[in-house]
């Protein structure tokens, strides 16, 4: 924290804002913790007045005419600018939101599939710049400004991005002694003097940043930790990072909306080919015999006759497969008029009219059918999972060739 006597105020033409301590700190300045005029806090990125050269100058001039006019969710925004000359010295700044800290803060704090979302800002506030003809070369978690209030996360720091409109900004010529970008997140053309950079080398960055996300650690070589390895869920993602950190700028996806729609097709195939082999794995089995009553017949406990009306009570209820089993056996020996069709069911209580001397052979005859039930019964199941089985394995079929279908299309679709 700044000391008391190191406090001090700074104006512009319509505010003047009074700084408490430093926040954050490169080469080339500070970035204050101060509040305005009426005591809203904001944050001021201050250029150091001894280190202000006229590269400086021009590049800080750069990011600040490009924040004012980029209006987007996800580039951090000017809200005022001007020079401080109370040291003696003219340093200019620029006033921007306090927001809570950067994205290498929540890096350090949570992992993968929960900074997607914010990842996702992240692309769009490059890419809204791209799409002006701004690549920012320095891309870093640092570089990205997080307000969890809101769960928004802005790109800041555009000091060292190289502006394609001559007309509006200023382009600095980058002296072979001046080191520009993160080395640790430059594209591999970023460290060779003379090479072009464009926005592929914002590519490159996101790439590392997004394999960061997930693994905590920036891909720099052969063998470095993948998404796959750390949450097999997100296997999908490794496919994305691979091809943005392509040595080859040549051979890395174009542009960020690309990188979006890979995303998509991504996910979807890695989904798709889950699902595929899941499919192939899976063994559709006819099911085993659970129900007794396939192996044991049910057993008459005890009869009933009253009013010429005749009623069996067997040992146990019988379910309704088993009484079409039991009306299905035509051509039986049976006493006239009482043929298995013939019988009214009610839980475990067979019924039906009978004369007083008919009533034993009624019974004798429903003994004799009970086997031939028991073997129907098991035959009407066995079939009964058959089709069940044929239509699991007809409807997994028709599944996998849906997707195998929607998945051609999808390799085959050039954006």
């Amino acid at each position: 924290m700044a000391k008391a006597s190191q406090v001090r105020a700074i104006e512009t033409a319509f505010n003047r804002y009074t700084l408490a301590f430093v926040i954050g700190e490169g080469g080339a300045g500070r970035v204050w913790r101060a509040t305005d005029a009426s005591g809203k806090d904001v944050a001021i990125k201050l250029l150091h007045a001894d280190r202000a050269t006229a590269e400086r100058r021009k590049r800080f001039q750069n990011e600040i005419l490009f924040c004012l006019k980029t209006i987007h969710p996800n580039i951090v925004r000017v809200l005022d600018h001007g020079v401080d000359t109370s040291s003696g010295k003219s340093a200019p700044f620029y006033v921007m939101p306090l927001l809570s800290g950067s994205f290498r803060r929540l890096l350090a704090s949570q992992k993968g599939a929960a900074l997607l979302k914010l990842y996702d800002q992240i692309l769009s506030g490059v890419d809204a710049a791209h799409l002006q003809g701004v690549v920012h070369r320095d891309l870093k978690p640092e570089n990205v400004l997080v307000d969890s209030a809101g769960g928004q996360v802005y790109v800041a720091d555009f000091g060292i991005a190289h502006f394609a409109d001559e007309e509006l900004y200023t382009a600095v010529e980058t002296a072979p002694d001046v080191r520009l970008a993160n080395f640790q997140y430059a594209a591999p053309e970023q460290k060779v003097r003379g090479r072009t950079t464009d926005r592929r080398a914002d590519v490159y960055a996101l790439g590392l940043i997004l394999n960061e996300l997930f693994t905590g650690e920036i891909p720099h070589a052969v063998g470095y930790k993948t998404v796959a390895s750390v949450s097999p869920d997100y296997a999908w993602v490794d496919e994305i990072v691979a091809d943005m950190i392509h040595t080859d700028p040549g051979k890395r996806p174009p542009s960020i909306d690309f990188i979006k729609s890979r995303f998509i097709s991504c996910r979807q195939d890695y989904v798709t080919r889950q699902r595929l082999s899941q499919i192939e794995n899976t063994v559709i089995p006819i099911g085993a015999e659970d129900d007794p009553l396939t192996q044991e017949h049910p057993k008459i406990v005890d009869v009933e006759w009253k009013n010429g009306f005749l009623t069996l009570i067997l040992d146990r209820s019988v379910p309704t497969e088993w009484i079409q089993a039991f009306q299905r056996m035509h051509y039986r020996s049976s006493v006239m008029g009482k043929e298995p069709a013939s019988f009214q069911w009610a839980g475990n209580r067979a019924s039906i009219s009978a004369r007083e001397h008919e009533v034993q052979p009624v019974v004798d005859h429903f003994k004799s059918w009970m086997p031939i039930v028991t073997d129907t019964y098991r035959e009407m199941r066995e079939r009964t999972r058959r089709e069940a089985a044929d239509r699991d394995k007809a409807k997994l079929a028709a599944e996998r060739e849906e997707l195998e279908r929607q998945r051609r299309i999808r390799q085959n679709v050039r954006f």
